[in-house]
């Protein structure tokens, strides 16, 4: 896997580096919340770590939706779909909000994984989208958002996905307190990792 130099990215890259492995609670509830055939989205795909272990568990009847805005983590992210032959990931390089309009982007320290989507602030100026413009009720099978901050925007642009599904599941940094207006219920809370995963349905 292609990873950033230490210089740019001292958290993620170097975890993979040392490791081999990132989140590793939130790691074990995608490999064991996913089954051969599904979708999965990633929201934040960075390099790619989560969408090419969503990938070598979906197959080739899967898919994989993985959004990443920025473009150095998203060259990366596509050399590592190459690499790895991961025909079932599609690259997406937009931002998901709960609006189409304009954002500016920008990159918030030296760390490539913070990366920071605003309605006022950044260096990059581009055209966001919703979940709910791109994806119907149960057509999605897990969800995962990692995105600095604007993952309630994200939820909520993605409202009728997940409140008209009858099952999904959602892996999430920051919720907002928006997962009940949404219909879903909390399973687990990873401080750790600053992460919660919530499931709608018998799933």
């Amino acid at each position: 896997m292609y990873i950033h130099p230490p210089s740019q990215n001292e958290v993620i890259s170097n975890s993979l580096r040392s490791h081999g492995i990132w989140e590793p609670e939130s790691t074990e509830i995608v490999r064991a919340g996913l089954e051969e055939g599904q979708t999965f989205v990633d929201c934040g795909a960075h390099i790619g770590y989560y969408s090419l272990l969503a990938s070598s568990i979906v197959g080739e009847t899967g898919r994989v939706i993985a959004f990443e805005p920025w473009k150095p983590n998203h060259d990366l992210l596509v050399e590592n779909i190459k690499l790895n032959g991961a025909k079932n990931i599609v690259p997406i390089m937009l931002p998901l909000w709960d609006s189409v309009t304009t954002l500016s982007i920008g990159q918030g320290s030296d760390n490539t994984g913070d990366v920071r989507v605003s309605a006022t602030e950044g260096v990059l100026t581009v055209l966001s989208t919703t979940l709910d413009l791109l994806f119907s009720p149960n057509t999605v099978d897990f969800l995962k958002i990692d995105c600095q901050g604007v993952d309630p925007k994200i939820l909520r642009g993605g409202r009728r996905l997940i409140s008209g599904s009858e099952k999904i599941k959602v892996l999430v940094e920051d919720h907002g307190g928006v997962m009940d207006e949404l219909g879903l219920r909390s399973v687990k809370q990873i401080p750790r990792e600053q992460t919660w995963f919530f499931v709608k349905g018998d799933v």
